[in-house]
Order: structure tokens, then sequence, then C-alpha cells
């Protein structure tokens, strides 16, 4: 799988490196009256918003199904989104949450759902979370690493922040994969908000390519934990310069209020 960004496509996830559109753009249209607006404090306005119809779930669900509920994306400034929800692209994302959980009751997959793991993460409380900490729309590889995770409260509901990658195979952490995300959901249950927003720091290589760890590979995939662990340990120290800066995207979640 060539290394980049994670692509959601409903369910289903692809690499694209970052930079790269694997679909053309599409524009926000108006939002439908039933659509929950979202608005951010200090921005003056409401964020331009994209409509996406909801995906059926197929005849034999996969574990990585192809369907999502109805939901509402939120794009920055003038920013062009892809026809769906990718980490290359920084948006908002508001998913009916109990729609969510039905698609996975329905392909047998209740057990263990996002929506009662996120639910259970959040009534505990902790920022040591063992284990993945679940995003939607779900992605076909596995969460290689989450750093700096903070449990953060927005207007009417709370979640956790963290800086991550996600790859399919044991790779270098490069910038080309890295990135912020916030997946919370509202006080009364209602909704999930997901956050996306490239980052970079200048203790990773640019991309994949440019690790020094590839010289010798043999030695790197002998001593991935270790690697994974001292990386995570440099993302996690406080020196560390993110761009843009954790602090001020945290700031942005904060102020996220959905009425």
């Amino acid at each position: 799988m060539e290394p980049g960004r994670i692509c959601r496509r409903g369910l289903r996830a692809v690499a694209v490196p970052r930079g790269r559109r694997a679909a053309g753009p599409e524009a926000c249209p108006r939002p439908h009256a039933g659509a929950r607006p979202l608005h951010v404090r200090g921005s003056g306005e409401e964020r331009p918003r994209r409509i996406a119809a909801a995906l059926p779930l197929p005849p034999e669900p996969e574990p990585d199904f192809g369907a999502e509920p109805a939901n509402v994306r939120f794009r920055f400034d003038a920013d062009k989104l892809s026809g769906y929800a990718t980490s290359a692209e920084r948006q908002v994302v508001i998913y009916p949450a109990p729609a969510f959980r039905q698609l996975f009751v329905k392909a047998g997959q209740g057990k263990g759902n996002p929506v009662d793991v996120l639910s259970a993460l959040l009534k505990k409380g902790s920022t040591a979370v063992q284990g993945e900490i679940p995003i939607l729309p779900l992605a076909d590889a596995a969460q290689v690493l989450k750093a700096r995770v903070r449990l953060l409260p927005f207007h009417g509901g709370k979640g956790f922040a963290f800086v991550t990658a996600y790859a399919q195979d044991d790779v270098p952490v490069a910038n080309d994969a890295l990135f912020y995300t916030f997946q919370g959901l509202t006080d009364d249950g209602r909704y999930w908000v997901a956050v996306y927003y490239p980052v970079a720091t200048p203790i990773l290589p640019k991309t994949v390519q440019e690790a020094p760890e590839l010289k010798d590979a043999k030695a790197f995939d002998a001593h991935f934990k270790a690697y994974l662990q001292k990386t995570v340990h440099a993302l996690e120290d406080p020196k560390t310069v993110y761009t843009p800066d954790l602090a001020k995207l945290d700031a942005m979640v904060r102020s996220i209020e959905i009425r």
C-alpha cells in the first residue's frame, strides 16, 4: 500500500499521498431544512457545509463495509473537499450517532462498535487509552500511534483530541501521514463530531521515502516496536513544535457548538 493519508470512502480506506486528490472537488450545497448547524465561536459566521447522502448497507457487509448515515461536512475557509472524508483535508464531520451504531448492529458488528466504545471511554474519562481511539468513518488500516491525547469539551459534548497516523504495514511515520483529529459525542448521544486536520513537525521526515530508517529495512522491521515508542516519546515532548499549533486546534474544537 502506498504510504500517505488515509482517505475514507464511506467506511473504506485507501492511501492517497498528501496533496493528491482522488476525486474532483465538489461544491458545498445549501443545507436541507433539517440540518443541525455548527457554529465555531469567534469565526463570525457558520462554516460552509456539504450535505452527504446516506450510503446503504451492502447485502453482505464486510468488516469495512461501505455504508454510513447521512451526514454534514464543514470545510475551512475556501478549501475544496473531496467527495469523501479524508485526513488529508481539514474538515469537521457531524454524524447521527444512533444511526451509525445501527449500521454496525445490522451488519452483525454491534458488539464493540465505535459508538459504544467511544461512549465508554468518555465515561471513564481517562486519556490513558489502551489500544486505538475509535474514529469515524472507519479506516481499513491500523492506528499506528497516538500522541498528545487530550480530553476536550465542546459546547454540549466532549471527546478525545490527539495526533495520529495510520498504515497497513510497518513503515516509518512521516509528516505526509500525520494528522490531528478530534473524535467526540454530544452529551445527549445524538451526534458524533469528527475533526480532521493535517499537521507537521520538524522531528519527522517529510515523506516515508525520506525516512533514514529505511536505509536498513531489516533492522527497522526487527526493532519496529522500539521505533514507535521512541517516536511517540518525541511527539509527546512539550518542546516539539507542530504546524499548525495544536493549542489553536484545541481552542477551535472547544468552540464547536451544535444547535
